[in-house]
């Protein structure tokens, strides 16, 4: 745990150096985002719950205390997760979240297949309402493809040398969607345990 906690920390210090000697070079660009997640970690080991040892590198970014503390409020702004890569159980895909409306967009269907969630009226997002809201649709598309222009984001590409085999699973809106719901079946299993 310990020699977890020192290289997230030495990352972060190295991260913060870089990004000062580059300031002249960066400036007028937009900032990156970094977001550090760490698991088993206990409350004890963070500087905003008191630990006087572990302090936070200064890292352009956002910080959440006041949020937390309830001295300020956060401004809304879409949410960005972006996976041009194969995971252990998803495909490629990308999703917006902005309000109460997620959409995830899959990109290894033959024309990119999407999901759409109204997240106040369905939290566990079993009912896709991309049929029944092709506007709000078409506006977060527009909105998740222009955000990820702008950051320059590394978009999947076809493999020329790719060959499909039988048999072979492959990651898309189906098989993922069929996942989830044998996950939140075993899932309700345990609770009923």
């Amino acid at each position: 745990m310990r020699n977890r906690l020192v290289l997230i920390l030495t990352v972060l210090v190295v991260a913060a150096f870089v990004h000062a000697s580059m300031a002249d070079t960066l400036s007028g660009s937009q900032p990156n985002i970094i977001f550090v997640m760490t698991d088993d970690q206990g409350m004890g080991d963070l500087s905003c719950m008191g630990n006087q040892v572990v302090r936070t590198p200064h890292i352009d970014g956002l910080d959440l205390m006041p949020l937390l503390t309830q001295q300020a409020k956060l401004e809304s702004h879409p949410i960005i997760f972006h996976y041009p890569h194969y995971t252990h159980a998803t495909g490629l895909f990308s999703t917006i979240i902005e309000n109460n409306w997620k959409l995830i967009r899959f990109y290894n269907d033959e024309h990119g297949a999407y999901l759409l969630y109204n997240l106040a009226k369905d939290p566990e997002e079993r009912n896709n309402q991309a049929a029944a809201h092709p506007e709000i649709l078409q506006k977060l598309a527009m909105q998740l493809n222009s955000s990820l222009s702008e950051m320059k984001a590394e978009m999947p590409t076809l493999n020329p040398d790719f060959k499909s085999t039988a048999g072979v699973r492959r990651f898309n809106l189906k098989s993922t969607k069929s996942l989830a719901e044998k996950e939140r079946g075993l899932f309700k299993t345990r609770l009923k345990q």
